[in-house]
């Protein structure tokens, strides 16, 4: 059965020490969001009712934005959550109880992409966020790029089983570095499009060998007023769609930098929530 969305704070810490700054660094992200309305689109996966007890969707999801903000790898992202108490605090998770182990987080991500729910849930983010005026869509910009994210399997060989350790939906991400070196990682590739603030307007995830462009499309809004990207994107087809969209073309020329654009899509979304909160 699935596990009540709550926590008792005594349980969690003693009341003095969530008094520390550090363990308040995501109170803005915490307030901003009513969580509630993004329970009930969640709520469409089908917790499982054998084995151990399953956790909260919220805070499987809420884990996962913690990795999308912190560029976390899964096995990353379930270390942190064992010994960072701001992300224990954040995603819900008791002082010395268990926390989600890699490959559920990345069980978790595979439903939200089968089920459709991940745009969804953005959607439903980016709705309540326009709102309140914290983030605005007349004269925005779109800065798409894609990262990826190793899988909790992607170890060659068997297992005991006779299985592939491999996860078998993830693929092989190749790509050149600041330095032009070229560094594989397999798993999957979260595709993304934010704002100049950093936050996230559009999102997909694929198998890691899915190339950058192949998802150009879905990242583009066709009302941005101009697109950054880097190299990968570059191509005359792409040249061709933002220029008939009257789109200004800020997409890094093979071979050439990114003028003075130093901006991804790692850029923390949560980041710019804190800091959109504190200015209103």
């Amino acid at each position: 059965m699935q596990k009540p969305f709550v926590t008792q704070a005594e349980l969690f810490v003693s009341s003095s020490d969530l008094e520390h700054p550090a363990l308040h660094a995501l109170d803005d992200t915490e307030a901003v969001l009513d969580w509630s309305k993004l329970e009930p689109i969640l709520s469409s996966i089908y917790a499982s009712k054998t084995g151990r007890p399953s956790y909260p969707l919220l805070t499987l999801f809420r884990g996962l934005l913690l990795g999308v903000w912190y560029r976390l790898s899964d096995v990353e992202l379930s270390q942190c959550l064992y010994r960072d108490l701001l992300f224990r605090k954040f995603c819900h998770l008791e002082l010395g109880g268990d926390v989600p182990e890699a490959s559920t987080l990345g069980r978790f991500r595979n439903q939200l992409v089968e089920h459709d729910l991940w745009e969804r849930l953005l959607g439903e983010i980016n709705r309540q966020l326009e709102a309140k005026n914290i983030i605005l869509t007349e004269g925005r910009i779109n800065i798409i790029d894609a990262t990826p994210i190793e899988a909790a399997q992607s170890g060659s060989g068997k297992g005991k089983d006779g299985k592939p350790k491999r996860d078998p939906d993830g693929g092989w991400h190749v790509k050149k570095d600041s330095r032009g070196t070229l560094k594989s990682t397999y798993g999957y590739s979260v595709h993304t499009g934010v704002d100049e603030d950093g936050f996230i307007q559009r999102q997909t995830v694929t198998a890691g060998n899915v190339h950058d462009s192949q998802e150009r499309d879905t990242l583009l809004l066709g009302d941005e007023t101009v697109i950054y990207a880097d190299a990968a994107y570059s191509s005359k087809e792409t040249r061709d769609k933002l220029e008939r969209f009257g789109i200004a073309d800020q997409v890094q020329r093979k071979g050439y930098p990114l003028a003075g654009r130093a901006l991804h899509a790692r850029e923390a979304q949560q980041t710019a929530l804190g800091t959109r909160q504190q200015a209103q």
